[in-house]
C-alpha cells in the first residue's frame, strides 16, 4: 500500500510523513478555518490530546514553578475538544528547550517530534506551530 504521505515502515505500519512543510500547515489551517499561532521565545505551546490536563501536568508544573517565573498561562479547546494550554514566562527558550518542556508537560508527543524534526532541518520557517480556532 503506497499512498502520497506515507512511509511504509513494515508491512502494516505505514507513518505519515508530512508536517515539516510550514507552507502547507498555513494552507492546512486556511481549509479547517483555523489561524496558526506561532509562540514567542517565552511561550511553551502545549497540545493536550484529552478534555483535561493529564495528572502529570501538575505535578511537572510544580517543578517548573520552583525554577522559572510563569507570567501567564491560558487554556483553548481545538476544534476536536481538546485542550490548548499557553504558558507565558519570564525567561526565555530556544525551540529545543520549548519542544522538550512540552513534551514532558504532556503535549501530543507526534507535534513534539514533528517540531523536533523541523529543528534539526534547520528551522524551516518556524519550528512550532500550533493551529488554533479563528475565534480563540
Amino acid at each position: 500500500m503506497k499512498d502520497e504521505g506515507l512511509l511504509e515502515i513494515g508491512p502494516h505500519y505505514p507513518v505519515y510523513s508530512g508536517g515539516l512543510d510550514n507552507e502547507k500547515a498555513f494552507e492546512k489551517a486556511k481549509e479547517e478555518g483555523c489561524k496558526v499561532v506561532i509562540p514567542d521565545d517565552h511561550t511553551l505551546t502545549l497540545d493536550i490530546d484529552a478534555p483535561c490536563l493529564p495528572s502529570s501536568y501538575y505535578k511537572m508544573i510544580n517543578k517548573l514553578y520552583q525554577h522559572f517565573t510563569i507570567k501567564e498561562s491560558k487554556v483553548t479547546f481545538s476544534k476536536s475538544g481538546n485542550l490548548h494550554v499557553y504558558l507565558t514566562f519570564q525567561e526565555s527558550f530556544t525551540d529545543t528547550e520549548k519542544i522538550l518542556l512540552q513534551a514532558l508537560l504532556g503535549s501530543d508527543p507526534v507535534r513534539e517530534l514533528m517540531s523536533f524534526l523541523r529543528v534539526r532541518k534547520g528551522n524551516l520557517g518556524h519550528a512550532i506551530l500550533m493551529f488554533e480556532k479563528e475565534n480563540a
